[in-house]
């Protein structure tokens, strides 16, 4: 029998697909696919952490309420406002794939870095009139939860 083509599972096991053998070759695919859809499904360990839960649904809130920036902000606060958020929980699951925990602890500071940058490019919005002030205050107040949440994460760390 010749090797037709080869698939590899999650755990790193190599299956061949052999012409010729149509029952093998399907079983083997069905596992492929299998093994993929477990793949998709699996929830990665950053996934359980409330913060990061928090802050996905806070960057969505950002995203949303910045829509409505001038065009010419598009490649400046607005720009600004939104890579400052998204970089709170990417630093943040960034931070629990770490092997040790002062590096996750350094990307915790950064998240939080970040968070006070969005803070700052909220403020300015409001000050150059992007977006009325009742429309971030319920991103303050989540930013606020954030905040507190981060820094408790910190403080368990140490």
């Amino acid at each position: 029998m010749a090797v037709g083509s080869w698939g590899q599972t999650a755990n790193g096991k190599r299956l061949s697909m052999v012409h010729g053998d149509k029952q093998q070759t399907a079983n083997c695919r069905r596992q492929l696919l299998r093994e993929k859809a477990r793949m998709e499904e699996k929830k990665w360990p950053f996934e359980d952490l409330r913060v990061w839960q928090e802050s996905m649904n806070w960057v969505e809130e950002i995203y949303l309420k910045s829509q409505n920036f001038p065009a010419q902000e598009q490649y400046g606060l607005n720009r600004q406002l939104r890579r400052a958020a998204l970089s709170v929980p990417l630093n943040i699951s960034e931070g629990r794939g770490r092997h040790h925990k002062k590096e996750y602890i350094q990307f915790l500071y950064t998240a939080r870095g970040s968070l006070y940058e969005v803070i700052t490019c909220l403020k300015l919005a409001v000050r150059l009139k992007f977006i009325k002030k009742e429309k971030i205050d319920e991103l303050q107040g989540q930013s606020n939860q954030i905040h507190r949440q981060l820094n408790a994460l910190i403080k368990s760390l140490r």
